[in-house]
């Protein structure tokens, strides 16, 4: 068990304070554990409900209005939610539909196995997901408490976490030109403790971006190579077929036939091969769908619209890798074609 105490919150309040009065300064808040781009996230569970756990994070007032969050219901935490009032919380949409399915998440109540002080919280806000891991996990439940409505003990392997606070501000020209006064009014409230890593927001999350563009770069090229494989074997499957039928498509012409039936009969193995292909891909798609599917956000691994267009390009490039070889079938001489073996 962790002694946290109540000194962390009342020293965070002083520096918030504080940090709101620092001249350009437009939108201050902060909150526990940085979330989005997080390796570990500190979680808790619902009493009652111990099968599952949420991700837990204190915040201070006007959080979700600096980070940009719309609220979907309700109200975020004030500068009134304190240890003296009734607790209370803020749930995204994942933890409302894991906990409250099918009911409206406001108004409920409920209390977190955190530590033996914890009190009753009553859901007054419902915001949206926020990505918590920068793995690309899907969609987590996530609570929100007031950084001031907090337990002086928490139990759990992670209970340390909870006695610390990240800052944000939003300013719309450079925040780092803030940094001096930052720095300045947090010494002003505790000379003993020196401000840690400090960064904008696309700093902090343009290393992880430029790795997943790499990935993705790097993923694009196997999947090029991979398709132009897949032509060339169409166009040569294709190719033999109608290399192999040309003395009958030779007869075939000489006895009348038009194009588009020569043409028809050297496409009809091509399209059975197409055919054949994209259900075995298909259906493999989606058995390995499930490996991909921890690193989206926003879609689902089997996405109608995705499979669509990507069944639609593969279909593309296979029909005209085959409609060469048999569009040659249409130009056959049946002279040359009655002499060949």
């Amino acid at each position: 068990m962790a002694e946290i105490g109540p000194a962390p919150s009342r020293t965070f309040q002083r520096i918030f304070e504080r940090l709101r009065q620092v001249p350009g300064a437009g939108s201050v808040a902060g909150i526990s554990f940085v979330p989005v781009n997080s390796l570990v996230l500190p979680t808790v569970t619902v009493a009652g409900q111990s099968n599952v756990r949420a991700a837990y994070f204190l915040v201070t007032p006007n959080f979700f209005a600096t980070v940009k969050t719309p609220l979907l219901g309700g109200r975020e935490f004030t500068d009134g939610d304190t240890a003296a009032k009734p607790w209370v919380a803020v749930v995204n949409q994942s933890a409302a539909r894991l906990f409250w399915p099918g009911r409206n998440p406001i108004g409920q109540r409920f209390t977190l196995e955190v530590g033996p002080d914890e009190h009753v919280r009553e859901v007054v806000g419902l915001v949206p997901d926020i990505p918590p891991r920068r793995d690309g996990s899907g969609p987590q439940a996530v609570i929100y408490a007031s950084y001031q409505q907090q337990p002086p003990r928490y139990t759990g392997a992670v209970a340390g976490m909870f006695g610390q606070m990240t800052f944000l501000i939003r300013r719309r020209d450079d925040p780092m030109s803030l940094l001096p006064a930052v720095r300045q009014a947090v010494a002003q409230i505790d000379r003993a403790r020196s401000i840690g890593r400090v960064s904008t927001v696309e700093r902090y999350l343009g290393g992880r971006v430029k790795e997943r563009q790499g990935y993705a770069f790097l993923l694009g090229l196997f999947a090029l190579a991979s398709t132009l494989l897949s032509a060339l074997g169409v166009y040569g499957v294709v190719a033999y077929a109608v290399a192999e039928r040309t003395r009958e498509i030779g007869i075939r012409i000489a006895l009348g036939a038009r194009p588009r039936d020569v043409l028809a009969l050297a496409g009809r193995q091509a399209l059975l091969l197409i055919a054949a292909g994209l259900a075995v891909g298909f259906l493999g798609g989606l058995w390995a769908a499930r490996l991909i599917a921890p690193q989206l956000w926003g879609v689902t691994p089997t996405d109608p619209p995705t499979l669509a267009a990507a069944s639609a390009f593969l279909i593309g490039v296979a029909v005209l890798a085959a409609y060469v070889p048999a569009r040659r079938a249409i130009t056959v001489e049946p002279t040359v074609a009655l002499r060949s073996q």
